[in-house]
Protein backbone atom coordinates (compact mmCIF):
# COMPACT_ATOMS: atom_id res chain seq x y z
CA UNK A 1 0.00 0.00 0.00
CA UNK A 2 1.47 3.32 -1.09
CA UNK A 3 2.25 5.84 1.61
CA UNK A 4 0.18 9.00 1.72
CA UNK A 5 2.25 12.02 0.64
CA UNK A 6 3.38 14.32 3.43
CA UNK A 7 1.57 17.64 3.71
CA UNK A 8 3.91 20.53 3.05
CA UNK A 9 5.09 21.98 6.36
CA UNK A 10 4.59 25.55 5.18
CA UNK A 11 0.95 24.70 4.50
CA UNK A 12 0.57 23.17 7.95
CA UNK A 13 2.12 26.27 9.51
CA UNK A 14 -0.30 28.51 7.66
CA UNK A 15 -3.21 26.19 8.47
CA UNK A 16 -2.47 26.40 12.21
CA UNK A 17 -2.21 30.18 12.18
CA UNK A 18 -5.36 30.66 10.15
CA UNK A 19 -7.31 28.24 12.34
CA UNK A 20 -6.44 29.88 15.65
CA UNK A 21 -6.88 33.44 14.35
CA UNK A 22 -10.21 32.56 12.78
CA UNK A 23 -11.28 31.12 16.13
CA UNK A 24 -10.32 34.35 17.89
CA UNK A 25 -12.24 36.29 15.26
CA UNK A 26 -15.33 34.19 15.94
CA UNK A 27 -14.97 34.61 19.67
CA UNK A 28 -14.31 30.90 20.32
CA UNK A 29 -13.41 29.78 23.84
CA UNK A 30 -10.03 28.32 24.76
CA UNK A 31 -11.09 24.71 24.25
CA UNK A 32 -12.33 25.41 20.73
CA UNK A 33 -9.08 27.22 19.90
CA UNK A 34 -7.01 24.23 20.98
CA UNK A 35 -9.26 21.95 18.93
CA UNK A 36 -8.85 24.22 15.91
CA UNK A 37 -5.06 23.96 15.99
CA UNK A 38 -4.92 20.22 16.71
CA UNK A 39 -5.29 19.00 13.07
CA UNK A 40 -2.06 20.81 12.18
CA UNK A 41 -0.12 18.56 14.56
CA UNK A 42 1.09 15.69 12.40
CA UNK A 43 2.94 13.15 14.51
CA UNK A 44 6.51 12.63 13.44
CA UNK A 45 6.33 15.41 10.86
CA UNK A 46 5.08 18.76 12.14
CA UNK A 47 4.08 20.43 15.40
CA UNK A 48 2.49 23.91 15.37
CA UNK A 49 4.22 25.38 18.41
CA UNK A 50 6.41 27.71 16.34
CA UNK A 51 3.43 28.77 14.21
CA UNK A 52 1.41 29.81 17.27
CA UNK A 53 4.37 31.38 19.07
CA UNK A 54 4.95 33.65 16.07
CA UNK A 55 1.44 35.03 16.55
CA UNK A 56 1.96 35.36 20.31
CA UNK A 57 5.11 37.40 19.72
CA UNK A 58 3.24 39.83 17.47
CA UNK A 59 0.36 40.05 19.95
CA UNK A 60 2.81 40.89 22.74
CA UNK A 61 4.43 43.49 20.49
CA UNK A 62 1.02 45.10 19.93
CA UNK A 63 0.44 45.12 23.69
CA UNK A 64 3.76 46.84 24.40
CA UNK A 65 4.14 49.55 21.79
CA UNK A 66 6.85 52.19 22.36
CA UNK A 67 5.94 54.55 25.16
CA UNK A 68 3.69 52.08 26.98
CA UNK A 69 4.46 50.37 30.27
CA UNK A 70 5.55 46.72 30.15
CA UNK A 71 3.07 44.00 31.05
CA UNK A 72 3.33 42.66 34.57
CA UNK A 73 3.72 38.89 34.65
CA UNK A 74 2.14 38.55 38.09
CA UNK A 75 -1.56 37.80 37.68
CA UNK A 76 -1.34 37.77 33.88
CA UNK A 77 -2.91 34.35 33.44
CA UNK A 78 -5.57 34.91 36.06
CA UNK A 79 -6.60 38.21 34.50
CA UNK A 80 -6.62 37.31 30.82
CA UNK A 81 -7.29 33.56 30.88
CA UNK A 82 -9.44 32.85 33.95
CA UNK A 83 -11.11 29.89 32.22
CA UNK A 84 -7.87 27.88 32.32
CA UNK A 85 -7.55 26.08 35.63
CA UNK A 86 -3.82 25.40 35.89
CA UNK A 87 -3.18 22.63 38.40
CA UNK A 88 0.18 21.43 39.60
CA UNK A 89 3.75 22.47 38.96
CA UNK A 90 3.89 21.04 35.43
CA UNK A 91 0.95 23.08 34.14
CA UNK A 92 2.18 26.27 35.80
CA UNK A 93 5.75 25.90 34.56
CA UNK A 94 4.73 24.89 31.05
CA UNK A 95 2.37 27.83 30.63
CA UNK A 96 5.01 30.11 32.10
CA UNK A 97 7.55 28.79 29.59
CA UNK A 98 5.28 29.62 26.63
CA UNK A 99 4.72 33.16 27.91
CA UNK A 100 8.44 33.64 28.53
CA UNK A 101 9.40 32.13 25.18
CA UNK A 102 7.32 34.69 23.28
CA UNK A 103 8.84 37.50 25.36
CA UNK A 104 12.36 36.20 24.73
CA UNK A 105 11.80 35.99 20.98
CA UNK A 106 10.38 39.53 20.92
CA UNK A 107 13.49 40.72 22.76
CA UNK A 108 15.85 39.04 20.30
CA UNK A 109 16.70 35.83 22.17
CA UNK A 110 15.76 32.56 20.47
CA UNK A 111 14.88 29.93 23.11
CA UNK A 112 16.00 26.33 22.63
CA UNK A 113 12.49 24.98 22.11
CA UNK A 114 13.65 21.53 21.10
CA UNK A 115 15.77 20.78 24.15
CA UNK A 116 13.59 22.75 26.55
CA UNK A 117 10.23 21.29 25.59
CA UNK A 118 10.82 18.46 23.13
CA UNK A 119 10.52 15.86 25.88
CA UNK A 120 7.24 17.16 27.34
CA UNK A 121 4.36 14.72 27.54
CA UNK A 122 2.03 17.55 26.61
CA UNK A 123 3.01 19.38 23.40
CA UNK A 124 4.22 22.96 23.74
CA UNK A 125 1.75 24.18 21.12
CA UNK A 126 -1.17 23.86 23.58
CA UNK A 127 0.54 26.26 25.98
CA UNK A 128 1.47 28.48 23.04
CA UNK A 129 -2.26 28.80 22.30
CA UNK A 130 -2.80 29.91 25.90
CA UNK A 131 0.01 32.46 25.57
CA UNK A 132 -1.46 33.81 22.33
CA UNK A 133 -4.89 34.29 23.93
CA UNK A 134 -3.40 36.02 26.97
CA UNK A 135 -1.29 38.43 24.94
CA UNK A 136 -4.09 39.07 22.44
CA UNK A 137 -6.53 39.97 25.21
CA UNK A 138 -3.94 42.17 26.90
CA UNK A 139 -3.22 43.95 23.61
CA UNK A 140 -6.92 44.47 22.89
CA UNK A 141 -7.49 45.94 26.34
CA UNK A 142 -4.52 48.28 26.06
CA UNK A 143 -5.45 49.45 22.58
CA UNK A 144 -9.10 50.01 23.47
CA UNK A 145 -10.42 47.49 20.97
CA UNK A 146 -11.85 43.97 20.87
CA UNK A 147 -10.07 40.65 20.65
CA UNK A 148 -11.85 40.10 17.33
CA UNK A 149 -10.34 43.29 15.92
CA UNK A 150 -6.96 42.37 17.36
CA UNK A 151 -7.16 38.95 15.67
CA UNK A 152 -7.87 40.66 12.38
CA UNK A 153 -4.86 42.96 12.89
CA UNK A 154 -2.64 39.95 13.60
CA UNK A 155 -3.87 38.22 10.46
CA UNK A 156 -3.13 41.26 8.33
CA UNK A 157 0.37 41.61 9.78
CA UNK A 158 1.10 37.96 8.97
CA UNK A 159 -0.38 38.12 5.48
CA UNK A 160 -3.42 36.03 6.41
CA UNK A 161 -6.19 38.62 6.14
CA UNK A 162 -8.18 37.00 3.35
CA UNK A 163 -7.60 33.48 4.67
CA UNK A 164 -8.85 34.22 8.14
CA UNK A 165 -12.07 35.92 7.02
CA UNK A 166 -12.98 33.05 4.72
CA UNK A 167 -12.08 30.47 7.34
CA UNK A 168 -14.04 32.23 10.08
CA UNK A 169 -17.13 32.59 7.90
CA UNK A 170 -17.33 36.34 8.49
CA UNK A 171 -16.56 39.35 6.39
CA UNK A 172 -14.49 41.27 8.92
CA UNK A 173 -13.86 41.88 12.59
CA UNK A 174 -17.14 43.72 13.01
CA UNK A 175 -19.30 40.88 11.73
CA UNK A 176 -19.60 39.28 15.15
CA UNK A 177 -19.21 42.28 17.41
CA UNK A 178 -18.68 46.00 17.36
CA UNK A 179 -15.06 47.00 17.71
CA UNK A 180 -14.27 49.92 19.96
CA UNK A 181 -12.34 52.87 18.50
CA UNK A 182 -8.64 52.14 18.46
CA UNK A 183 -5.46 54.06 17.63
CA UNK A 184 -4.26 54.05 14.06
CA UNK A 185 -2.25 50.90 13.27
CA UNK A 186 1.36 51.33 14.24
CA UNK A 187 4.24 50.31 12.01
CA UNK A 188 6.43 49.76 15.07
CA UNK A 189 5.02 46.33 15.83
CA UNK A 190 7.11 43.55 14.37
CA UNK A 191 6.10 40.35 12.65
CA UNK A 192 8.06 37.41 13.98
CA UNK A 193 9.33 34.68 11.68
CA UNK A 194 11.00 31.91 13.63
CA UNK A 195 13.63 29.74 11.96
CA UNK A 196 12.98 26.14 11.07
CA UNK A 197 14.28 23.79 13.76
CA UNK A 198 15.07 20.85 11.55
CA UNK A 199 14.15 17.16 11.45
CA UNK A 200 15.82 16.44 14.82
CA UNK A 201 13.63 17.36 16.25
CA UNK A 202 -10.87 24.08 27.56
CA UNK A 203 -14.77 26.88 28.84
CA UNK A 204 -15.29 30.60 29.35
CA UNK A 205 -17.58 31.98 32.01
CA UNK A 206 -18.02 28.78 34.03
CA UNK A 207 -17.70 28.79 37.81
CA UNK A 208 -14.34 27.56 39.07
CA UNK A 209 -15.61 24.12 40.08
CA UNK A 210 -17.15 23.54 36.63
CA UNK A 211 -14.13 24.47 34.55
CA UNK A 212 -12.16 21.61 33.02
CA UNK A 213 -8.60 21.82 34.31
CA UNK A 214 -5.67 22.18 31.92
CA UNK A 215 -4.63 18.59 32.67
CA UNK A 216 -7.97 17.31 31.37
CA UNK A 217 -7.66 19.42 28.23
CA UNK A 218 -4.16 18.27 27.43
CA UNK A 219 -4.64 14.54 28.01
CA UNK A 220 -6.20 14.10 24.58
CA UNK A 221 -3.06 15.47 22.91
CA UNK A 222 -0.30 14.10 25.14
CA UNK A 223 0.29 11.12 22.89
CA UNK A 224 0.91 13.31 19.87
CA UNK A 225 4.18 14.73 21.12
CA UNK A 226 6.19 11.61 20.33
CA UNK A 227 8.25 11.12 17.22
CA UNK A 228 10.47 13.37 15.12
CA UNK A 229 9.34 16.81 14.17
CA UNK A 230 9.73 18.94 11.13
CA UNK A 231 10.02 22.69 11.05
CA UNK A 232 7.39 23.10 13.77
CA UNK A 233 9.94 21.89 16.03
CA UNK A 234 9.77 20.54 19.57
CA UNK A 235 9.17 16.85 18.92
CA UNK A 236 11.94 14.30 18.97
Amino acid sequence: MAKQPRINQDLLQRQAQVAVLAGLLRGDDIDALVEAVAPSHVRGWFTPDVAVLELAVTALDLACLPGTAPLEYEGLRERYLPAADFRGRVDHRSSQYALYAAACIRGGLQPDLLNDAGWWNTPLWIYAVYALVIYARAAAERRGTTVEQLAHDLAVRHGLGEDIEGHAGVTGPSAGSQALPQPAPSTDATVCRLPALGRRTRREGLPQQERPCVRERRNAYSGRSRGSAGRGGTER
